[in-house]
């Protein structure tokens, strides 16, 4: 009977154990899945960050075809070869009204702090108005026009 009561224990013991088993497995199985859904977080995750990542990248090249565009408009009031004036201090008159061609030394030259003008008319009406003003100031400043 010792033997069948030895068994018996021993058979009790491998029942425990795979009970042990058993609990071990579905633990592991357990954190498996937890990771399985972690890294299919992670995997969901990183496609949402790489779509981002995709749209910013869009959004930056749109910007710099913008910008690439701006810099393709006329960054000067004239193109080259049209006739364009200016008024420009002389000693005879003080101020006269210079016809000039746009090229690229009047693109060196340009300023915009300088008024440009497309027609003749306008700029001698300019020329006008700033030879009235200054001899409304007359004893207030130096005259540079005459």
């Amino acid at each position: 009977m010792s033997d069948f009561s030895s068994l018996t224990k021993t058979i009790e013991l491998k029942d425990e154990q795979i009970i042990n088993l058993e609990h071990t497995v579905n633990d592991l199985k357990a954190r498996l899945d937890a990771s399985e859904i972690h890294l299919r977080d992670n995997i969901d995750g990183r496609k949402r960050l790489s779509d981002e990542i995709t749209d910013w990248q869009d959004l930056v090249n749109q910007l710099q075809e913008r910008i690439k565009n701006l810099e393709d408009v006329a960054m000067y009031p004239f193109s080259e070869g049209e006739t364009y004036y200016t008024l420009e201090p002389c000693e005879k008159d003080g101020i006269t009204v210079v016809r000039s061609v746009w090229d690229d030394v009047s693109e060196k030259l340009y300023s915009r702090n300088k008024l440009y003008f497309a027609g003749l008319d306008i700029a001698n009406e300019h020329l006008e108005s700033i030879r009235k003003y200054s001899a409304s100031l007359d004893g207030w400043t130096t005259r540079i026009y005459k």
